[in-house]
């Protein structure tokens, strides 16, 4: 599933496949891809979040910019750093076109993936969205 995710890229690609390959088709290889990703990443990280304010005006009844900016923010540095370092400990492709990393890299990258998957996630719902773990669980009811 998305949660199993061994990298961010890989959470990316798995989390909505439509709208993943619509902003990849429509930002990310126009401006250079992977040829580029130092322009092409942040681009289209600060245009979807752009596009998630209106998500919070219509359920908390505010855009909560900040909020939103600084989420994607940390994504758009999580992936940045990814293929950074991919770029710098890979060591050879495999026959089958995978990418062969060092394990003590893979292992690290892996951890860096679900620790800030965790916190965008609790930025998301708690920040973003005004949720409270009472709210999600049915303990409270919105106000909305």
């Amino acid at each position: 599933g998305v949660y199993s995710s061994m990298s961010c890229r890989e959470f990316w690609s798995r989390w909505s496949r439509p709208a993943t390959a619509l902003i990849r088709r429509l930002i990310y290889h126009p401006l250079g891809g992977r040829r580029r990703w130092y322009i092409s990443t942040p681009v289209m990280f600060l245009l979807n979040a752009t596009g998630h304010f209106d998500l919070s005006l219509a359920l908390v009844g505010e855009k909560r910019e900040k909020w939103w900016m600084g989420l994607f923010g940390l994504l758009a540095a999580m992936a940045m750093l990814e293929m950074a370092g991919d770029s710098h400990v890979l060591r050879d492709i495999s026959a089958d076109g995978n990418a062969i990393l060092p394990a003590w890299y893979v292992f690290g990258r892996v951890v860096a993936t679900h620790v800030s998957l965790r916190v965008a996630l609790y930025i998301m719902v708690y920040k973003c969205l005004g949720l409270s773990f009472a709210m999600i669980f049915g303990f409270e009811q919105t106000t909305v």
